[in-house]
């Protein structure tokens, strides 16, 4: 069962930078050991951007999924994975076939576009800063990529 929050949370969340998000996202997943994407029936939720990259959306809560989901997708159900599971089976095969991640956009369609090497070097480190119990902040990347944000 995901976490509870409420609709000012869901608000102010949804409202922050897709590099904000991001990090919100990695912080989430790694505190509650899931994440969230839509899937219908045995097809999760892929599409590919401008650049022809394979994207699988991605979020740390199903209500934030839920909102994202419209036209063919409106009555897909958000689905669970087990941070283990991502991080062990996912993630190498997402790495092999070359798919991304657009990490929790928003309706507005934004999010954060990251590779999935990428995806799993910020979990890593966001457990291994957990284990520490420091907070991680969009200061901790020296610089981001031009392609970080996308719209769909």
């Amino acid at each position: 069962m995901p976490y509870a929050i409420t609709q000012a949370h869901r608000e102010q969340i949804t409202s922050l930078s897709a590099p904000e998000r991001f990090f919100h996202f990695i912080d989430k997943v790694v505190e509650h050991e899931a994440l969230w994407t839509l899937k219908k029936v045995d097809e999760l939720l892929l599409f590919s951007d401008d650049e022809e990259r394979m994207i699988i959306p991605v979020w740390p809560h199903p209500d934030y999924a839920q909102v994202f989901a419209t036209d063919d997708w409106k009555n897909a159900p958000a689905v669970r994975i087990d941070l283990e599971s991502f991080l062990k089976r996912t993630l190498p095969s997402c790495i092999e076939d070359d798919v991304y991640f657009l990490v929790f956009p928003t309706s507005a369609e934004e999010g954060a576009v990251s590779s999935a090497e990428d995806i799993k070097a910020e979990l890593t480190a966001a457990i291994e800063t957990a284990k520490e119990k420091t907070p991680r902040t969009t200061e901790d990347i020296a610089e981001l990529p031009d392609d970080f944000v996308a719209k769909l």
